[in-house]
């Protein structure tokens, strides 16, 4: 099969290095200050960690999502810094698999991150004698799993040969030009395209579904109630099924 970089530069010529830099230099900036926004707000948390964890647990699985996220920019810095300034495409795959190799398993881990915190807010809410029992083991279990099976998928896309990489033509990261490898069954008799479509819209729209029931039952509490506090926590879910969809749109503009 043709290398993945040789095939990339069939899909248009090289750019200028004016139109590298007019593209490339604002998607860095971006991704740079989101790194360190990121990077930020992790380094709050974990430094005041005990104080936090006493607070409520919602805050370490908030840095785990930043530290997922400091993975997945990171990536693409790496990736995209030297194929916008160098004056030549880079072939050589190897280094360009390694480079992506952090980019798929931080976007697994930040998708995966972000549905087990709407886990976590829907049994907070539903199962609240057993969430308040088990708060501390179901965190450390969801954020291990989220980890674990990030970077089983990513392995197992790698082994299947259905590799993302960086389109130094385009300056976006694909799955194109891995010839069939990608249309191998994966599970469920899914293959990895369907896998690749679906799974990221599957996880935002379960997201959303969980917020939404959190939201209906505050809204419930609230009639009954009349508190304040439940008002700030509908605020919450709404703030946070919000950005659940901004974050879904985002993600699917990046494969």
């Amino acid at each position: 099969m043709e290398p993945d970089q040789l095939c990339f530069a069939k899909t248009r010529p090289w750019p200028s290095i004016i139109e590298k830099l007019s593209i490339g230099i604002p998607i860095t900036a971006a991704v740079i200050l989101a790194f360190l926004a990121n990077a930020y707000i992790a380094a709050i948390i974990l430094t005041r960690l005990r104080v936090m964890i006493i607070a409520g647990k919602i805050h370490y699985l908030l840095a785990n999502v930043c530290l997922a996220q400091c993975i997945y920019l990171s990536a693409h810095f790496l990736s995209s810094l030297p194929s916008i300034f160098s004056p030549i495409p880079i072939y050589n795959e190897p280094t360009m698999l390694i480079l992506a190799a952090p980019n798929t398993i931080g976007y697994y881990t930040v998708l995966l991150s972000n549905f087990f915190i709407a886990i976590d807010r829907f049994v907070s809410l539903f199962a609240a004698n057993f969430y308040s029992k088990q708060a501390t083991t179901l965190g450390i279990v969801g954020i291990s799993l989220v980890w674990l099976l990030s970077t089983v998928i990513s392995a197992l896309q790698a082994d299947a040969g259905c590799h993302k990489r960086f389109n130094q033509w385009l300056m976006v990261y694909s799955y194109g030009c891995n010839g069939a490898n990608c249309g191998r069954p994966f599970i469920l008799g899914l293959t990895f395209d369907d896998f690749l479509t679906y799974f990221g819209q599957s996880i935002c729209s379960l997201m959303f579904v969980l917020y939404l029931l959190c939201f209906l039952n505050i809204a419930h509490k609230q009639r009954h109630l009349n508190a304040s506090t439940t008002r700030n926590k509908r605020n919450l879910m709404v703030v946070s099924a919000l950005l659940c969809w901004i974050e879904k749109e985002f993600k699917l503009s990046l494969l």
